[in-house]
C-alpha cells in the first residue's frame, strides 16, 4: 500500500483549513460591510433564529450562535435590505436596558431569544434565561407576566456552571 504524497496531504490539510475558516468567518456578521444585501448575509450564516421589523424600517434578523447559545447577533437592514449594522446584544450593558413593563416583544428585539424558559405556575410567569459571557457563573433572567409583560429582572446562577468556577 502507497503512503499519500506530499501533494496529497497538502491539499487535504488546504482543503480542512479552508473549511474550518468558513465556518468562523460565518459564526458572526464582522465580515459584512454596510450595505451587503440581505440574501447575501442569510445564504452565509444560514437561517435566522429569529426575525423583526426595526423601528426604523427594515429587518432585524437574530442569530444566536454557539455552544448554549451565549452569543446572539442582531443584523440590521433598511428598507431596501441592505446591511446597516450588526450588534451583539447578549451583553450587561443591554441587559441593563430592559425595564419593568416592557413586552415580550421588545425584549425579543433588543436582547433576542432567551437560551430556556423556565415556568414557575405557582406565580403564573415565565421566566427567561439568557446565558452570556461571563466570568461570574450567571445567567440574567426575566420574569414574564402571563399578559406578556416584564415583571422583574436580575441575574441568576448558571445551572451548566461547575462548583470550581465560582
Amino acid at each position: 500500500m502507497r503512503s499519500p504524497s506530499r501533494h496529497h496531504l497538502t491539499a487535504a490539510l488546504a482543503v480542512c483549513a479552508s473549511i474550518a475558516l468558513s465556518g468562523c468567518a460565518t459564526y458572526s456578521p464582522k465580515s459584512f460591510p454596510p450595505g451587503t444585501p440581505i440574501a447575501t448575509v442569510q445564504e452565509a450564516m444560514g437561517k435566522p433564529t429569529g426575525q423583526y421589523p426595526r423601528r426604523e424600517g427594515g429587518t432585524r434578523l437574530e442569530y444566536m450562535r454557539g455552544r448554549d447559545n451565549p452569543d446572539t447577533f442582531m443584523v440590521d437592514f433598511d428598507a431596501g435590505g441592505r446591511l446597516v449594522q450588526w450588534v451583539q446584544v447578549k451583553t450587561e450593558r443591554s441587559f441593563a436596558q430592559v425595564e419593568r413593563g416592557w413586552t415580550t416583544r421588545d425584549v425579543l428585539y433588543a436582547v433576542g431569544s432567551p437560551s430556556w424558559v423556565t415556568p414557575v405556575a405557582f406565580q403564573g410567569r415565565d421566566v427567561w434565561n439568557y446565558r452570556y459571557y461571563t466570568n461570574y457563573c450567571q445567567v440574567f433572567q426575566l420574569s414574564i407576566s402571563k399578559q406578556g409583560t416584564v415583571v422583574d429582572t436580575g441575574y441568576g446562577r448558571d445551572p451548566m456552571c461547575s462548583h470550581d468556577n465560582i
